[in-house]
């Protein structure tokens, strides 16, 4: 091969990973937004003024969000970032995002938390190796909704075991998560967590 060649393979290769980068912070995006929709969507019981102003509140922080993802240069610093601010925005205790995968020897699904934001004073999940993983068990329901691309909103008081025991240890009172499709499968979710009261 040519010099020349070698150079355009070379560029083509980087472009090509700048662009895979650039697909996984568009999907993480998307996933943020439809996180900050569905908060949206349990703002509408308030008055129509209230429901405007956490409407433009949260809108802002995906705008803030996604230019911090598009821009930043570290990918794991941009994740916090964002999860820090979304945290933030909806006056939750806990932002997570959870990898779903099923190994090949495994009868269910497993989950594993692979990033986190914690309010002060809210126990990390990824502070303890024994909450950052799990199964399905259980909460088989769970998987399924995700599986088809609805988001979740449960009191953690009607979780079964052994799901509710280490969401209690976590002090949960209530959990959100918004399923999140990578080139149409179910890649993981983002969590988010109330620990004070339930709404």
């Amino acid at each position: 091969m040519t010099t020349d060649s070698t150079r355009w393979l070379e560029k083509l290769s980087a472009l090509e990973q700048e662009n895979a980068l650039l697909q996984s912070r568009l999907e993480t995006c998307k996933t943020s937004f439809a996180l900050l929709q569905a908060e949206v969507m349990g703002y509408q019981h308030l008055d129509e003024q209230a429901c405007k102003q956490a409407r433009d509140r949260l809108l802002e922080i995906t705008a803030i969000a996604a230019n911090t993802l598009l821009t930043a240069e570290n990918f794991d610093d941009a994740i916090n970032s964002v999860l820090g601010m979304i945290g933030e925005g909806l006056e939750t205790d806990r932002v997570t995002v959870i990898e779903i995968f099923k190994p090949l020897s495994a009868l269910l699904s497993q989950w594993q938390v692979l990033y986190e934001w914690t309010s002060p004073g809210t126990p990390a999940q990824m502070s303890n190796p024994d909450w950052i993983r799990g199964t399905f068990e259980g909460i088989e329901d769970l998987y399924d909704q995700f599986f088809e691309g609805q988001p979740v909103h449960r009191s953690t008081e009607i979780m079964t075991e052994p799901f509710q025991s280490v969401q209690a240890q976590l002090g949960v009172k209530e959990l959100y998560a918004i399923p999140i499709s990578v080139n149409g499968h179910l890649w993981g979710v983002v969590g988010v967590d109330d620990c004070r009261v339930t709404k």
